[in-house]
């Protein structure tokens, strides 16, 4: 339940005790020197300069109204170098790195599929 850095040197340890959003990884992504660490239960990044590691919020999106429990990041891309992440069945969301938050751009119902 951790992610690990091996520098050559030294391994350094990332998990929940140091920041980590979950312990649960499901997609990293690296992008101008960071680690983007989708999990089962929030985004957190790594910046890969000084190891320091940061947490989105995501408290604000999952309230009672949204039904889900955990904020599930499924995937990560660039669009005009932007970053954005997917999730699980609340949509894709912008990452605002300045401020830390995440800006809901299409809600997931706008691209399901049906069949």
């Amino acid at each position: 339940g951790e992610e690990t850095k091996f520098n050559g040197k030294k391994f350094t340890f990332f998990n929940e005790q140091n920041g980590l959003a979950n312990r649960y990884v499901r997609k990293l992504f690296e992008y101008k020197n960071n680690v983007f660490i989708g999990t089962k239960n929030g985004l957190s990044f790594i910046n890969t300069k000084n190891d320091s590691i940061s947490t989105f919020d995501t408290s604000t999106i999952l309230n009672k109204d949204s039904g889900l429990p955990d904020f599930q990041v499924m995937d990560f891309f660039v669009y005009k170098n932007e970053i954005y992440c997917v999730t699980f069945r609340l949509g894709i969301f912008k990452l605002n790195m300045e401020q830390m938050s995440l800006q809901k751009i299409v809600n997931y119902k706008s691209f399901v599929l049906h069949f």
